[in-house]
């Protein structure tokens, strides 16, 4: 008897949204018919070859051979298909003398039906077809009789066990439901029989009937979260990052797709992205990892669907049982926050457990290290040794890469842990320069990229290392030199992030290493440039050069993020983001190189020369910008109030809104001119100078005012 672990997880769908003093609920459950056809060969077709033979005498001289069954349904009734061999013989002595043999196909039609104890599906014969090899029907004859009388029954033995899957349920309702009412959750698991049954044009439809009881429990809105909370909530993102990795490494295994390899890919390198955006906005009453999971769902399950189809032995069970649970959290959570659904970290365990049954190692394992089978399995080469003398290259995106160029080393050494001075900005940027340079011959090595895009990916590679970091990799504080880093774990000259690429990229080289660094934003920045912007947004805008637009949205935001620089609902924050690289783009294309030294406080021409310009270097004397901000954490935020070339005006304003003793203003230097900028407040988080921000805007009236990190301050005001 064929048993199906897990299957019926989707039975308790709204199940539990009825109360006692309604009938029972009747809820509909879909059984694939690739997966009936699964259990059928598994269970009769055990001969050579996955055959079945059916011997029609006591000598065996005479047989039928079944072979490749096709399962589907047609008007209410299942239909098997199998290609057939109706050999006749007659026993003469211990031999037996062939005397017939017919092929051709037999359809047999089967009736559905639910034992006395409601747990198995048995599978009755009605009717019986039979055609030769050239489909013309075959209606009478002693091949016929014997098809009915011998090849219909032994197909109807199929059976499919269902209550293996209530012990399953058992065993994971209690991780992801609250458990203070875990006898409430028994009688109704208890009270649960399959009562009819529909053939489908898809599937095979078995229907739940249950009663439901009325001490069901019912989560309580919680209020926003607390420190303790939020350090919880960072614990159980890295516990769904885990989980998602385990999975995702389990599918590409037994894949054989590259379309579906990258596909997985992209799901979880997306998936790290949210993560990033719930960890910087967490003040919710929402369970952060309950939301992601039922967004991920929605994609992994039909990639789990495509990889199973190919399996053999126990492996679509598990698979199917894994559809079926994730399948039911996301039903459970149409429920609504009510219910109670809280995915915890034992409940992802079971699930992954059912996956892999026999891994004894945890599934929720977080770790920055390389990750050997995640890069192979994705089509990239294994990762250096760490030569202590020589900076490594990082390994290409889908492509070979090789140890970095002595020049390279060269340069990583004389940039190594270097913040420049006034008097060393030109030398220090035509380093970089090289650098860039270099990294980029490395990757679009002939061959990689279609040669008229060459110079299109030069300029926004450059404007790219520009935007994330003005080409540093270092900057200084009061306790030393460190590595530019943001608050939600993006790090060095190309910004890569620590958590979206884990497994991927060495966290600790991206880190200390410029060279490093480099050569993985590069790599990043190309893969979304050729396998997206090339592909999904060629011909979404009338200029070309906005191909760049979507690779840095892209590369910014990730994969989700391609078409914001054209969508009119893109968050104001995000547009200014994506206005700020296309100006740098735009410099980069017309070869104004010597535009990154704004950065520093600098115009194009006293940073060829070595010393700042008298304007310049009268405004740093002058400066407003406020000691507290350039003390404080790095990774704090602040609100920008406003901006202006006009020093009296901005002094007008303070009076004007009453912010003098709140607000303080810092100077900066944009198109060879010297600006203000009024910043309001010092916050931990995002989360809370938006908050304040809408509040500022009520209260005082204020429109524009835009949520900055502390960081980009530092970079900008001198």
């Amino acid at each position: 008897m064929k048993k199906l672990p897990a299957i019926v997880l989707l039975l308790l769908l709204a199940a539990l949204a009825h109360s006692a003093d309604q009938p029972p609920a009747r809820l509909p459950l879909d059984i694939e018919y690739s997966f009936l056809q699964q259990a059928l060969r598994e269970q009769l077709y055990t001969g050579p070859d996955r055959e079945m033979q059916i011997r029609v005498d006591e000598q065996g001289c005479s047989r039928i051979g079944l072979s490749d069954p096709r399962v589907d349904g047609l008007q209410g009734l299942l239909r098997i298909t199998n290609q057939t061999v109706v050999d006749l013989g007659l026993p003469v002595g211990s031999r037996c003398i062939p005397v017939y043999q017919w092929s051709g196909t037999v359809e047999t039609y089967h009736k559905p039906r639910i034992d006395s104890e409601r747990t198995v599906l048995r599978f009755e014969i009605i009717d019986a077809k039979a055609y030769n090899a050239d489909m013309t029907p075959l209606n009478q004859g002693r091949e016929f009789e014997l098809l009915k009388q011998f090849a219909g029954p032994r197909l109807s033995d199929m059976r499919i066990d269902l209550q293996p899957a209530l012990a399953a349920i058992r065993q994971l309702l209690p991780a992801v439901m609250p458990k203070n009412d875990v006898v409430t959750i028994n009688n109704i698991l208890d009270s649960m029989s399959f009562t009819t049954i529909d053939v489908k044009q898809d599937s095979l439809q078995v229907v739940l009937e249950f009663s439901v009881g009325n001490n069901l429990p019912v989560k309580e809105f919680e209020p926003p979260l607390t420190q303790s909370e939020l350090d919880r909530w960072e614990q159980a993102s890295q516990q769904w990052d885990a989980f998602l990795t385990f999975t995702v490494k389990q599918i590409a295994a037994r894949s054989e797709s590259d379309v579906v390899r990258e596909a997985l890919l992209d799901l979880l390198i997306e998936t790290r992205y949210d993560i990033l955006m719930a960890l910087s906005d967490p003040v919710t009453q929402e369970d952060p990892v309950r939301r992601m999971f039922v967004n991920v769902w929605s994609r992994l399950a039909p990639l789990l669907r495509e990889v199973s189809v190919d399996l053999q032995g126990d492996l679509p069970l598990q698979y199917m049982s894994f559809i079926a649970a994730g399948d039911m959290l996301q039903i459970l959570d149409r429920l609504g926050p009510d219910f109670g659904l809280e995915i915890t970290s034992d409940g992802l365990r079971r699930m992954a457990r059912i996956l892999v049954p026999g891994d004894n190692g945890d599934p929720l394992k977080y770790s920055q290290d390389i990750d050997p089978a995640l890069r192979k399995l994705f089509g990239l080469e294994p990762q250096d040794a760490v030569d202590d003398k020589l900076p490594v290259d990082t390994l290409s995106w889908f492509i070979k890469s090789a140890r970095a160029s002595t020049n390279s080393a060269i340069l990583g050494k004389k940039l190594k842990n270097r913040v420049p001075d006034r008097k060393e900005i030109s030398e220090y940027l035509s380093l970089v320069h090289q650098l860039l340079n270099e990294t980029i011959n490395k990757t679009i090595k002939p061959g990689k990229l279609d040669a008229s895009y060459k110079k299109q990916y030069h300029d926004m590679f450059l404007a790219t290392a520009w935007q994330e970091s003005c080409w540093r990799q270092y900057i200084r504080t009061d306790k030393g030199v460190k590595p530019i880093t943001s608050s939600t774990g993006s790090v060095g000259i190309m910004q890569v992030n620590r958590k979206v690429w884990r497994g991927i990229y060495d966290a600790g080289k991206l880190a200390t290493d410029i060279v490093y660094n480099a050569a993985a934003g590069s790599e990043i920045l190309l893969h979304y440039f050729k396998d997206y912007a090339l592909k999904k947004e060629l011909g979404k805008s009338n200029a070309a050069d906005y191909l760049a637009r979507a690779t840095y949205a892209a590369y910014n935001g990730g994969p989700s993020q391609l078409a914001r620089y054209r969508k009119s609902a893109t968050p104001e924050r995000l547009r200014k983001i994506d206005a700020s690289f296309w100006e740098k783009y735009k410099k980069i294309k017309n070869g104004d190189i010597k535009s990154v030294a704004g950065c520093y406080g600098e115009t194009a021409g006293a940073a060829a020369a070595n010393k700042p310009p008298a304007e310049s270097n009268k405004a740093t004397k002058s400066s407003g910008r406020p000691a507290g901000l350039l003390q404080s954490n790095p990774d704090g935020y602040t609100i920008q109030l406003m901006s202006s070339r006009n020093k009296t005006q901005m002094n007008t304003y303070i009076q004007e809104n009453k912010l003098a003793g709140k607000a303080e203003y810092y100077t900066y230097r944009h198109n060879n001119e010297t600006w203000y900028g009024l910043v309001y407040g010092n916050f931990t988080t995002r989360a809370a100078a938006e908050a304040r921000a809408q509040s500022l805007q009520k209260s005082m009236g204020l429109s524009g005012t835009w949520v900055r990190q502390i960081s980009s301050i530092q970079k900008l005001a001198h």
